[in-house]
């Protein structure tokens, strides 16, 4: 970083805090102290239910709009691109506004990101499970789009904690947490139609639930 023509030199001190700084390469990270952090099997969990969530909004929700809310496949579909198209300036906008926040700490801005995204999400399931879609089609879709649209803030939230709490061992940390969000997407796959087997509101609304 240092050689980097575009960090000036108060970056390249903010990326260099709290790491190795020896000659060579840093030690290899203890597998041991790794997985006895509770920090590390934090970020594990967050990412196992942040994961699980994708999964259905990737594969499941068009059978959710289609069968349960009662939408044409091709709307289906449609609704389910909105939500991943909204992201992205949700995303812009909150690494803009994480890199002004310079009077919060970044644990403080990872910890505001994260509650956005899971207690946000959280609110409008509990929201879908309340309003059934023969009481008001429209409000239990938006309440179901929303949540996936709210997962944006998650760019500066637990998988930003990774890089803060492993350093120059984040590579490492980080290929765990990825293998952490297979498994978890791969459960959700079997899972998620145990629980839907006839695609009822009511099947659906304990996966939301969870």
């Amino acid at each position: 970083p240092a050689d980097h023509p575009l960090l000036s030199i108060d970056e390249v001190k903010r990326i260099k805090k709290g790491k190795h700084t020896g000659v060579g390469q840093p030690p290899s990270p203890s597998i041991r102290s790794v997985l006895s952090s509770p920090a590390v099997w934090a970020v594990f969990i967050a990412a196992m239910g942040t994961y699980f969530v994708l999964q259905f909004l990737f594969i499941f929700s068009p059978q959710y709009f289609s069968f349960a809310l009662g939408y044409s496949p091709t709307f289906a579909g449609t609704l389910t691109i909105i939500p991943t198209v909204a992201t992205m300036p949700v995303k812009l906008l909150t690494g803009l506004v994480s890199d002004r926040l310079t009077r919060m700490s970044e644990v403080g801005k990872m910890r505001l990101f994260n509650s956005l995204a899971s207690f946000g999400g959280a609110i409008f399931f509990a929201l879908v499970i309340l309003v059934s879609p023969t009481d008001n089609k429209t409000a239990a879709t938006a309440f179901t789009m929303v949540p996936f649209v709210l997962y944006a803030f998650t760019s500066c939230g637990f998988s930003k904690s990774t890089v803060m709490i492993s350093r120059e061992h984040s590579p490492f940390v980080f290929s765990l947490m990825h293998i952490t969000n297979m498994i978890s997407m791969l459960a959700a796959t079997f899972f998620i139609p145990l629980l839907t087997p006839d695609n009822t509101y009511d099947q659906w609304k304990i996966v939301f639930g969870m």
